[in-house]
C-alpha cells in the first residue's frame, strides 16, 4: 500500500545514520576490511536492483548503512593521518572531491543505469581492499 511508502523510505537515512554511528564505535584502530564491507553493501544493492520489487528498499537501506560506515571510517582515518594545521583544508578538499564524485555518479547512473553504479562501487571496493588500512 502506498500509505507505507514514506515509512519504508525513511529506513534508508535511518540505517545510514546507524552505519555512521557504528563506524566510530567499531573501527577505531581495528583496521576493519572496508573493501569487503563496501563489496557486500554493493552486492545487496545489486540484488535489490535486480529484484525490482518493493522489498528491494531493504537492500538499498543496507547498502547505505555500509556506505556511510565506510565513509565515516575513511574520514576519521584521514583526520588521524593529518597532524598539521592543514587538517581543516585537507578535509575540506576531500569533502569537495567526494561531492564532485557524487555528481559524476549521478551522471554515470543517468548514462549507464544501475549496472554502471554497481561496477563503479565494486571498483571502489577493490581499491579499498588494495589500500593498506
Amino acid at each position: 500500500p502506498t500509505a507505507f511508502v514514506p515509512v519504508v523510505i525513511m529506513t534508508i537515512p535511518l540505517l545510514g545514520a546507524a552505519g555512521a554511528s557504528w563506524a566510530g564505535r567499531l573501527d577505531p584502530g581495528r583496521g576493519l576490511p572496508l573493501g569487503l564491507i563496501m563489496a557486500g553493501s554493493t552486492a545487496l544493492f545489486a540484488l535489490a536492483g535486480a529484484a525490482q520489487v518493493g522489498t528491494g528498499v531493504a537492500g538499498v537501506a543496507l547498502f547505505y548503512l555500509g556506505y556511510r560506515f565506510v565513509v565515516v571510517v575513511l574520514e576519521a582515518r584521514l583526520q588521524h593521518a593529518i597532524a598539521t594545521k592543514a587538517r581543516a583544508t585537507v578535509t575540506s578538499v576531500a569533502d569537495f572531491v567526494v561531492d564532485v564524485m557524487c555528481l559524476v555518479i549521478y551522471a554515470l547512473w543517468a548514462w549507464g543505469g544501475l549496472l554502471s553504479f554497481i561496477v563503479l562501487s565494486f571498483v571502489l571496493a577493490a581499491a579499498l581492499l588494495l589500500t593498506p588500512s
